[in-house]
């Protein structure tokens, strides 16, 4: 007996052959991923839009796997050998608590994502009314503007008629008026320019001449401080060799120098008084074309308006030559505290320093015949003046300050001698010096803008003029 074979749809059979393939390969995540993009459209039912129960995952599951083994079933037991190893579709199962799981989280998402965007939209809403406000107002205030500024444009322009006839009135009447005022008013300015520029120069120069005075004679003031201190020191020295009568004399002499000392010590505290100085203003006004046609503008005489003009003219050069004014005060201030600082307390100094030479010379010779054994210690202690002198001197000729040349038998210049004394000399002309009683100084500077050099009188010379009958 014959068995009839039916040979089965091969392209059937290859796609259940595939689909079989495909489905073992896949893990346990990957169906549930597929299954979850697939055959899940939203996390709630779609009848119900409650939550999918795991019992419900099964039963789709079990449906999926009767749909596998019918699709199989198709295939004729009686398959020749050549189609022996095609095998039914395997059948799998899912996890359902993780496939609930991704779904309530997606779930979840999908809520937060509705607020937010539920928040999104309700703050555009909100800033549209607001934007919608916004222009309305803006509208309004440009129709406002937009007038204003017509109403200001014409009252602007009339303004500017007016204007324009009123100038053209005081133009035909008083512009040559205005025009000399101005050339006037120039001429004065280049003057009182040319003084402030002078001044501002002198007051720079003898601000730094102050400086100067002050560095050079601090310097000196330490040294003489120091050189007298070690006169002092000799003094000891001499207690144990001299007579008492000679120790006395010495101790008066040197009682000098420590006057001396005070003196220049208490010079420091008003040196540094000499560097500070509080400048003046230094802007000149001039008078502007404009001022003086709206000076004039309502005048209709002409000897009023050149009056007015003329008054106007006086008040801008007095208000300009304010600081030219001051600045000049300035430069002779400065000028004379640099003089007489030098005069009254520099001078002074070496005055004393001179007399007390004079007399210690005297007082040292006579030691020094008694005790020749001190003459070599006396002669250093009277130098103690030439050196104080020589300090003092050193200091005021870096300053250009020099003594007056002054010889016996010259003219007597009245201007920078000062006669102490007169006495008849036929050897000698009349009214010529005959001695020095006291020297003079003087300091000599030249300026930018000075023509000549300037003669600065600090102290006059004592002299003893010769009056002859």
């Amino acid at each position: 007996m014959s068995t009839e074979v039916t040979t089965p749809n091969i392209d059937l059979q290859q796609e259940l052959n595939d689909e079989a393939k495909k489905e073992e390969s896949l893990t346990p995540d990957a169906v549930q991923t597929e299954n979850a993009a697939v055959d899940v459209s939203s996390p709630e039912s779609p009848e119900t839009g409650q939550d999918i129960t795991p019992e419900e995952v099964t039963r789709s599951s079990s449906n999926d796997v009767e749909l596998a083994t019918s699709a199989n079933s198709q295939v004729s037991a009686g398959e020749s050998s050549n189609n022996a190893d095609i095998q039914p579709k395997s059948t799998y199962s899912l996890s359902t608590d993780d496939l609930v799981r991704a779904i309530n989280e997606d779930r979840d998402n999908i809520n937060k994502l509705f607020k937010s965007y539920k928040q999104l939209l309700d703050r555009y809403n909100k800033q549209n009314d607001d934007l919608n406000q916004t222009n309305e107002s803006l509208n309004k205030l440009e129709g406002i503007t937009r007038s204003q500024i017509e109403d200001l444009t014409s009252e602007l322009n009339l303004v500017k008629g007016r204007l324009s006839k009123l100038e053209e009135i005081t133009r035909f009447q008083f512009e040559d008026l205005v025009i000399s005022a101005l050339e006037q008013d120039a001429e004065s300015f280049k003057e009182d320019l040319n003084d402030f520029e002078q001044y501002q120069e002198k007051v720079n120069y003898w601000h730094s001449k102050n400086q100067d005075l002050s560095s050079e004679m601090s310097l000196a003031i330490s040294c003489c401080c120091d050189r007298i201190t070690q006169c002092g020191t000799m003094m000891k020295e001499f207690e144990s060799s001299l007579s008492r009568s000679y120790q006395d004399d010495l101790k008066s002499r040197y009682s000098g120098l420590e006057t001396v000392k005070r003196m220049l010590e208490r010079l420091t505290e008003s040196l540094n008084s000499l560097t500070t100085c509080q400048l003046p203003s230094s802007e000149l006004i001039q008078v502007q074309q404009l001022e003086l046609l709206n000076l004039v503008r309502s005048q209709t005489d002409a000897k009023q308006a050149k009056q007015m003009l003329d008054r106007r003219i006086r008040e801008i050069g007095d208000a300009r030559y304010q600081p030219v004014r001051e600045w000049r005060n300035l430069a002779e201030k400065l000028q004379k505290q640099w003089v007489n600082f030098i005069d009254k307390k520099i001078l002074p100094a070496l005055d004393g320093i001179d007399d007390g030479e004079l007399h210690a010379k005297n007082l040292v010779s006579d030691v020094s015949s008694s005790h020749p054994n001190q003459a070599p210690k006396l002669s250093e202690w009277l130098r103690t003046y030439a050196d104080l002198r020589e300090i003092l001197l050193s200091a005021l000729k870096k300053l250009g300050v020099k003594p007056m040349n002054v010889e016996k038998g010259q003219p007597v210049d009245f201007l920078r001698h000062e006669p102490f004394t007169t006495e008849t000399d036929p050897q000698l002309p009349n009214e010529s010096v005959k001695a020095l009683v006291r020297k003079g100084y003087e300091y000599q500077y030249q300026l930018e803008k000075q023509p000549e050099k300037e003669t600065v009188l600090l102290r006059t010379a004592l002299v003893v003029a010769v009056k002859n009958k």
